[in-house]
């Protein structure tokens, strides 16, 4: 039912890999066990086995990070009421855990909607702050996402070939083969002001300025073999 146990380090693992399964995350049962596990470990690995992922119990130690939360329980709960005390607990961990995802959640949102105030107020140059209107909030979104990936991997080129595509659906690119540095974009949309200014925009963010595009709109040279630019209506012909 779950992936491998060295994967569970926080409670929150656990809700997001049980709705990535589609399965219910009301079956999992949270509970800190009676006998001490490690100080350092917000889950009890070593109980993570076969049997007990099949009965959805998942042992917890609280006082990783929730000491304060699960004193005060404490306080107010009676030993005698055990049933209580579990059914409180377990609740008290699958809400912490959705605390944990939508923190997650809002995190990654921040970072998106910073990136797209950077582009809005001339961090990456005059052009792309004047340019950026073209684009919808949702496309925007979509910008910023592929400048968190640009600056976490090498290969600019790619993202730029990314998001070019998704900005502009069915685009197809070549490089030239003879001049590695010269590539030719054919960009399945019409020839406007707006999309010209989206174009330049995405290679100011992403193409490193070593390389030399050039693009074709609308309308492609029918390549034989490549059905995308054989379409009647589509296709250039010379």
């Amino acid at each position: 039912m779950m992936n491998r146990k060295e994967e569970y380090k926080y409670i929150w693992k656990v809700i997001q890999d049980i709705r990535n399964n589609s399965q219910k995350t009301e079956n999992i049962k949270f509970l800190i066990p009676k006998e001490k596990i490690s100080s350092y470990m917000e889950l009890n690995d070593g109980k993570l086995n076969a049997i007990e992922i099949d009965k959805n119990e998942i042992e917890v130690n609280p006082y990783v990070r929730f000491n304060s939360i699960f004193n005060s329980l404490n306080d107010y709960l009676i030993e005698e009421e055990e049933i209580l005390e579990k059914a409180i607990n377990n609740i008290m961990f699958h809400l912490l855990a959705e605390v944990d995802l939508q923190e997650g959640i809002n995190y990654k949102y921040i970072i998106l909607k910073k990136y797209i105030e950077l582009m809005e107020n001339g961090y990456f140059g005059e052009f792309v702050k004047n340019n950026i209107k073209y684009f919808s909030k949702t496309e925007k979104m979509k910008i910023a996402r592929y400048l968190k990936v640009s600056y976490e991997t090498d290969d600019s080129l790619y993202v730029f070939c990314k998001i070019l595509k998704i900005i502009f659906k069915d685009s197809i690119f070549y490089r030239y083969r003879y001049e590695k540095k010269k590539y030719l974009f054919y960009i399945n949309a019409k020839k406007n002001k707006a999309n010209k200014r989206k174009v330049k925009v995405l290679a100011e963010l992403f193409l490193p300025m070593e390389y030399f595009p050039k693009v074709m709109w609308e309308y492609h040279i029918g390549v034989i073999g490549v059905e995308e630019t054989l379409k009647i209506g589509e296709m250039l012909i010379m």
